[in-house]
């Protein structure tokens, strides 16, 4: 079997099915085969998406009574709760929370008042397990300020400027200041954390962003180990460009937490994960057991290569932020993505024809696409345009256009 059976033995498809008292049509089970279990459940849990509107999530700290306006974005939510926050933050809402349902999906919404440091007590069988509200992206025009005031002081205020930074930083991403890691390197970064790291805006040619091995500097993978991701602060100087960073950098997280876990399934099976030469055995394992796509995007992690979790996370990253209304941040990831297959220094995945990773991305392009209205549709075409532009020999030249 491809994934973890419910206690009934029943498949985690027809188990969302016959909780939702529905068939099993021939197109769940052709997405089953090609997706897998787990994508397929998220798609059957959009079709079937509670209305959150008018949720009472308690009082803020003002003592007022906050509720649910809406839900914000098409998505049906998001893996991650940083995605969540980013894609908050992307599509200017304010107030805003985003929260956990029953099935661990993160979503976006738009308060009737600001919720930020309060708790919330999910009743028993509610329909969400877990809010965050976000601090207001009124303050980042003042915190700005503060941290240039600091800039041009003329005194000894590195410990106060660190901390102005930091504070800014949260607040463009939508995070609490403890959750933000200022570093000077690499080597700094830790799980756990977003980690800004100083050294990458001295470099005019670094990168935006980078994920990987806690403590290191490279992109490998170690069995065991902690993953971590930093951002450039250069980014900060456009916020909706940190929060499309944020996202896709959350993305690769992702990604290499799904490689630890089904190497931690291969050795609990009985196997002993060896990289290099013991690779073959893994790969025939996995591929058994996780989705095409899924399968895939391990094996590549675990041999150190990056080609197919830059594809998610590019194609994904522009999803999300066209979904919330920052189409220029959707246009600049897949221009960005595009360039650097062009010059080498992002990798191309192998046999793009055939690779089950950008199978999947292609059919979730078109997913996305075909909801869309003529007015966003050709919008939407122009951001593979763009890429097209940069680099015509690109596998996206063959994502879905009108």
């Amino acid at each position: 079997m491809r994934a973890r059976q419910p206690p009934s033995g029943t498949s985690v498809i027809e188990h969302a099915l016959r909780v939702k008292a529905l068939p099993l049509p021939s197109a769940v089970l052709k997405l089953q085969r090609s997706a897998g279990n787990r994508a397929t459940v998220r798609v059957l849990q959009r079709r079937a998406q509670p209305s959150f509107k008018g949720l009472k999530l308690g009082r803020n700290k003002a003592g007022n009574e906050v509720e649910i306006k809406r839900e914000v974005g098409t998505l049906g939510g998001f893996e991650d709760r940083l995605q969540a926050i980013a894609a908050a933050r992307l599509a200017g809402t304010d107030p805003a929370a985003v929260g956990r349902d029953a099935g661990g999906r993160w979503h976006v919404f738009e308060l009737s008042g600001d919720f930020y440091g309060a708790a919330y007590s999910p009743p028993a069988g509610g329909s969400l397990a877990e809010v965050y509200g976000l601090p207001s992206a009124g303050g980042i025009a003042a915190q700005r300020t503060t941290v240039d005031n600091l800039k041009a002081h003329s005194g000894d205020v590195a410990a106060q400027l660190n901390a102005a930074n930091r504070d800014l930083y949260a607040l463009i991403l939508g995070v609490d200041g403890g959750e933000v890691l200022v570093n000077r390197t690499s080597f700094d970064r830790k799980g756990g954390k977003v980690n800004v790291t100083t050294d990458l805006a001295k470099d005019p040619n670094a990168k935006l962003g980078g994920h990987g091995r806690e403590s290191r500097q490279d992109e490998s993978f170690e069995p065991g180990a902690k993953s971590a991701f930093e951002l450039n602060p250069a980014t900060f100087a456009t916020p909706s460009r940190a929060q499309a960073v944020l996202f896709h950098e959350v993305s690769h997280l992702k990604d290499y937490e799904l490689a630890q876990r089904w190497v931690t399934a291969y050795e609990k099976a009985g196997a002993t994960f060896v990289a290099g030469p013991g690779l073959p055995y893994f790969e025939k394992w996995v591929k058994t057991q996780a989705s095409p796509a899924d399968a895939q995007v391990v094996v590549d992690i675990a041999a150190g290569a990056q080609a197919t979790t830059e594809a998610r996370a590019y194609i994904r990253t522009a999803i999300a932020a066209f979904d919330a209304g920052a189409g220029v941040e959707a246009t600049a990831q897949l221009v960005a993505y595009a360039k650097g297959m062009d010059s080498g220094k992002i990798a191309i995945p192998a046999a793009p024809d055939k690779n089950p990773v950008l199978k999947l991305l292609k059919d979730e392009w078109t997913s996305y696409r075909q909801k869309l209205g003529r007015t966003d549709k050709a919008a939407f075409d122009a951001t593979v345009a763009a890429a097209v532009k940069a680099n015509p020999k690109s596998w996206l030249a063959a994502l879905k256009r009108g």
